[in-house]
C-alpha cells in the first residue's frame, strides 16, 4: 500500500493487521484445541479399550480356574464320599455363575466377542452338568456308579474348547487394540507437526497443550502397565497368579517338546493353614502368606517361576532340571519355610507361628507330556506328602494315580 494512502488513512500497518491477528489467533487456538481434544480422546479410548480387554481376559481366566477347582472338589467327593466337599463345590459354582455373568456384561457391546462368550458359557455349563451328574450318582448309587460317568476324553475336550475360546478372545482383543493404536500412531505425527506450526503463533498456548498431552500419554501408559501387572500377578503376595502360571507352563511344555529339554514342577501347600486362619484371623493369615512367599522367592533360583495358584497353594516351574535337581530344590524350599517361625503383628500384638509346607514334584517328560498331566502328577505327589504326615517332599509316580514306590520317590524328610 502506498505511503500516502497510509498517512491519509490515519492508521499504522500494525493497527490494520490487528483484526487479522485476532482472527488468526482465534483460529490457531481453536485448531490447537481441536487437535489436542482429538488426541486426548483417542488415547483415552485406547486406554479404555485396553482396560476392557484385561477385564475380559481376567474373567475368562477366572472361569477356567474355577472350573478346575470345581472338578478337583468333585473328585474329592467322588473318592471319599465326604459331605464336607459339597459346600465348597456350591460356593465355586455360585462364583462361576457370577464370573460368567460378568463376562457377558463385559462383552455385551462387542459383537465379535459376544458369540465367544456365549459359547464359553455353554461349554462351562456342560462341564458343570457333568460334574453335577457325578455328584448325584455318587450320592445315590455309590462310587462305582459315579466312576462310570467319568469321561476323561470328554473333560479334556471341554477344557480344550474353553482354552481355544480364551485364546480366540485374547487374539481378537489384541487385533482390535492393534488397529486402534495404529490409527492413533498414524495421526500422531501429523498432529504434532501441526502443533509445532501453531506454537510459532501462540507459543504459550501450545506449551500448555503439549504439557497436558504429555501428562495424558504418561497416564495412559502407566494405566496399561498397572492393569497388565494386576492381570498377571497376585495382589496379596506380588507373585505371578494362576493365569500367568498356566500360560508359562504351556509355553514350557511346548518348548520342551520342540527341543527335548527338561523342566520340573513343584506344587506346594501350606500345612494346616485353615487352623492358622481360624486361630489368628485372616489379617494374620495374609501376613503369614506374604512371609511364606518371600521365603520361597528367596530360595528359588533366578529364572524359575514362582506363582501363587490358590489360597495357600504355590507352584514353582524349575527350568532345566531333572528328578534329582528338582527334588533338591524342593527340599531347599521346604527347609526355607520351616527353618524359623513366621512373625506377624495384628492390632499392636506381635506373635509368631511355626509354618511348614508339603511339596509334590513332577518332571517333564517323566510324569506327563501335557500341562494338565504334569499338574495332576504334582498334585498327586502333594496329596501323598500330606497323607504321609506333611512337611515333606514327595516325587510323583511315573504313572499318575499309582503309588510312587521306587527309590527316587521316597520321602526326603519326616
Amino acid at each position: 500500500m502506498p505511503v500516502k494512502k497510509l498517512i491519509a488513512d490515519g492508521r499504522s500497518p500494525t493497527e490494520r493487521l490487528q483484526p487479522w491477528l485476532i482472527a488468526g489467533l482465534s483460529i490457531v487456538l481453536l485448531s490447537m484445541a481441536a487437535i489436542s481434544t482429538w488426541m486426548v480422546v483417542a488415547l483415552s479410548e485406547a486406554a479404555e479399550l485396553r482396560a476392557d480387554s484385561y477385564r475380559q481376559l481376567s474373567a475368562v481366566s477366572r472361569v477356567v480356574w474355577l472350573l478346575r477347582d470345581a472338578e478337583a472338589i468333585q473328585r474329592g467327593y467322588l473318592i471319599s464320599g465326604s459331605e464336607k466337599y459339597l459346600a465348597p463345590y456350591q460356593r465355586t459354582r455360585k462364583e462361576l455363575d457370577g464370573q460368567l455373568s460378568q463376562l457377558h456384561a463385559l462383552t455385551g457391546a462387542d459383537t465379535s466377542q459376544t458369540p465367544r462368550a456365549a459359547a464359553l458359557k455353554a461349554i462351562a455349563t456342560a462341564k458343570l452338568e457333568a460334574l453335577d451328574a457325578g455328584l448325584t450318582a455318587r450320592r445315590a448309587r455309590g462310587a462305582d456308579a459315579a466312576k462310570a460317568l467319568v469321561d476323561p476324553d470328554r473333560d479334556e475336550r471341554l477344557m480344550t474348547s474353553i482354552r481355544t475360546l480364551a485364546a480366540a478372545m485374547r487374539e481378537s482383543d489384541q487385533q482390535t487394540l492393534a488397529l486402534r493404536e495404529q490409527a492413533v500412531d498414524r495421526q500422531r505425527p501429523r498432529s504434532i507437526a501441526a502443533l509445532w506450526i501453531l506454537t510459532a503463533i501462540a507459543f504459550l498456548m501450545a506449551v500448555a497443550t503439549s504439557l497436558q498431552f504429555h501428562r495424558d500419554l504418561i497416564r495412559w501408559r502407566n494405566a496399561g502397565q498397572e492393569l497388565r501387572f494386576a492381570a498377571e500377578h497376585d495382589h496379596l503376595t506380588g507373585l505371578c497368579n494362576r493365569r500367568e502360571f498356566d500360560l508359562i507352563l504351556n509355553q514350557c511344555v511346548n518348548r520342551a517338546q520342540r527341543d527335548g529339554s527338561h523342566f520340573a514342577l513343584a506344587s506346594l501347600d501350606v500345612d494346616r493353614f485353615k487352623q492358622i486362619n481360624d486361630a489368628l484371623g485372616h489379617p494374620a493369615g495374609d501376613q503369614i502368606l506374604r512371609a511364606i512367599a518371600g521365603r520361597l522367592r528367596e530360595h528359588c533360583r533366578d529364572g524359575d517361576l514362582l506363582a501363587r495358584v490358590g489360597g495357600e497353594e504355590f507352584a514353582v516351574i524349575l527350568h532345566g532340571l531333572g528328578i534329582a535337581g528338582a527334588l533338591a530344590i524342593a527340599e531347599r524350599l521346604r527347609n526355607g519355610v520351616a527353618a524359623q517361625p513366621v512373625r506377624y503383628s495384628i492390632g499392636g500384638t506381635n506373635g509368631q507361628v511355626a509354618v511348614t509346607v508339603s511339596v509334590g514334584v513332577s518332571t517333564f517328560p517323566e510324569h506327563g507330556g501335557t500341562p494338565e498331566k504334569i499338574l495332576e502328577a504334582a498334585d498327586h505327589a502333594l496329596y501323598a506328602a500330606k497323607s504321609a504326615g506333611r512337611n515333606r517332599v514327595e516325587l510323583a509316580a511315573t504313572s499318575p494315580g499309582t503309588a510312587a514306590t521306587d527309590e527316587r520317590s521316597r520321602p526326603l524328610c519326616v
